[in-house]
């Protein structure tokens, strides 16, 4: 929008006219150019000051009826036979196991289990060997505070 189409607007708003916006129409443009529902007198004049709107309502309104025209296509004769051929044929796959469905999220667990214990006891002998270390520290500060 230019900058007097704002202040146009802006105008509009101070006597209090109804003014739509370009979002508050692109909402109801699909059903307007379905033909599910009709312009309002608001969404009307929105559309003969706004090039944008008009134009995209324009080409909605072309897909629609190119929509409308369009006629499904019917499947080869033989299209269901071999559907019928390929859902037999998934239904006689062996199925795996309850055993391989089992094993990858136990696999997972574990490792997550021994992983935590790997974790905790190196952190509690990292603790160890801080609290065998701490009096150490605590006596080579305090000489060389002394100094």
């Amino acid at each position: 929008m230019s900058k007097e189409e704002d202040e146009e607007t802006v105008a509009k708003r101070i006597q209090g006219e109804a003014v739509m916006n370009c979002n508050e129409i692109r909402e109801r443009m699909p059903d307007v150019a379905a033909g599910f529902s009709e312009l309002t007198a608001d969404e009307g004049k929105h559309l003969e000051s706004c090039e944008a709107c008009a134009g995209q309502l324009k080409a909605m309104r072309s897909t629609m009826t190119l929509l409308d025209e369009w006629q499904v296509p019917e499947p080869t004769p033989y299209f269901d036979v071999r559907l019928q051929a390929r859902l037999r044929e998934e239904i006689a796959k062996p199925q795996a196991g309850w055993l391989q469905w089992f094993r990858r999220p136990v696999l997972a667990a574990a490792l997550t289990v021994i992983l935590g214990v790997a974790v905790g006891l190196s952190s509690r002998g990292a603790g160890r060997i801080l609290e065998r270390r701490l009096p150490r520290v605590r006596a080579l500060r305090s000489a060389t505070c002394r100094r």
